[in-house]
């Protein structure tokens, strides 16, 4: 319509414009809801998803047989209308939140003489758990199962086929443990063991959590913390089958009969990249040659040889310092000693030193670092395998 006063005697086709602005509605932010049931009973109204905070959820939970549900618990806020009512509502709050429905066992049902009571074996929930059941402490973890679980830890025999490693000891039990729901589980769980320390020397085995796998081998747990003192040992699994604790024998390795200087050039440091630095090193006096005329530039150094060199390296003041059980009669006691009385070097206990074990990597890093008065260094590691640094060791290989 054209405005008053305005003529279009000719119909001339008019074309106008007209500028708005829309203001779209801002979408409410909604949070994750998960409904979950515990072992006794199931979800039948409700679904887990995505709500507004003030959503208003009706929630049933519903027993199986020979169940009574129990109530509801959230984790995250939110409330419920009746927490003790199978069905109910539930209202969002603001912020992710799970709900969950748990039930009662009401035992054995029917007449003539059935039975009634709990099932077998030690519950675990989603929760986590920690308890010790026929002398074997299981730690679970928040979240390690999704469902209810029960475990039964029984004692078993070293049965026919059950090989055990070249040269190895059994030092524990064999215990077989179990669990009434198949599949493995979501996070690690901690396995802790006592064992013989008696027949276990730690400068000739090695010392593990093994399990027994359906293939017939024995393999070793991750994560292996031994306690030495007590007599436990624990290692990380995520399945269960036949476990028990066996020491190895450690790789022997060769070493110099008298660590004295070798006045020739070893033969067989010609042409390696490290010859000009390993010449300066015997020219002072601190490293030497085996007694056959060699040097053996590619084989690994034991924590006494690695500790001898330092002392020379230093030409540390003469201290006296903790002499260790197992070092009481190791050719390099008199520098290890030493080394202690410095606080550059321990023991891994009160009792052992572990002279003819192989040193680490990590291991050189923090002794150099604390011979050389380095301030530790707390940043970010940058190497491709940091994560296998031990956490004690970060500051001084940074």
């Amino acid at each position: 319509t054209l405005p008053m006063g305005v003529v279009n005697p000719d119909s001339i086709p008019l074309t106008t414009s007209i500028n708005a602005t829309v203001n779209a509605a801002v979408p409410a932010a909604t949070y994750t809801l998960t409904i979950r049931a515990l072992t006794g009973g199931s979800i039948t109204t409700g679904s887990s998803g995505n709500y507004a905070a003030g959503t208003v959820i009706a929630i049933t939970a519903k027993p199986a047989s020979r169940y009574s549900f129990n109530k509801w618990s959230s984790t995250g806020g939110g409330t419920f209308a009746n927490a003790n009512k199978a069905t109910t509502t539930y209202t969002m709050p603001a912020n992710p939140a799970t709900i969950t429905a748990s039930f009662a066992y009401q035992g054995s049902s029917g007449g003539g003489g059935g039975s009634s009571g709990t099932p077998a074996g030690t519950l675990v929930t989603y929760t986590g758990k920690t308890f010790t059941q026929n002398g074997v402490t299981l730690t679970f973890p928040t979240g390690a199962v999704e469902n209810d679980i029960r475990v039964q830890v029984k004692e078993a025999n070293l049965s026919a086929g059950m090989t055990l490693p070249d040269g190895s000891k059994l030092l524990s039990r064999i215990m077989d443990i179990i669990k009434d729901k198949s599949g493995d589980f979501l996070k690690p769980v901690t396995i802790t063991l006592s064992f013989n320390k008696d027949g276990f020397n730690p400068d000739e085995y090695d010392i593990a959590i093994y399990y027994y796998e359906d293939a017939g081998k024995w393999i070793a747990l991750e994560n292996i913390k031994l306690n030495l003192e007590a007599g436990t040992i624990s290692g990380d699994t995520t399945h269960f089958t036949k476990f028990t604790v066996i020491a190895t024998p450690k790789a022997k390795v060769e070493k110099p009969l008298v660590p004295e200087p070798v006045v020739n050039v070893p033969g067989d440091i010609s042409g390696h990249w490290a010859k000009d630095s390993i010449m300066k090193l015997m020219e002072a006096g601190i490293v030497s040659g085996y007694p056959d005329g060699t040097f053996q530039p590619n084989i690994a150094v034991t924590r006494a040889e690695f500790i001898v060199m330092l002392v020379k390296a230093l030409n540390l003041e003469t201290r006296v310092g903790k002499t260790f059980a197992d070092t009481a009669s190791h050719w390099a006691k008199d520098s290890i000693s030493m080394a202690v009385a410095h606080g550059l070097v321990s023991g891994y206990d009160a009792e052992h030193f572990g002279s003819d074990n192989l040193i680490t990597r990590e291991q050189a890093a923090v002794i150099v670092s604390l011979a050389a008065k380095l301030k530790a260094v707390t940043g970010e590691l940058n190497f491709t395998d940091s994560q296998a640094i031990s956490l004690w060791a970060k500051p001084g290989v940074a």
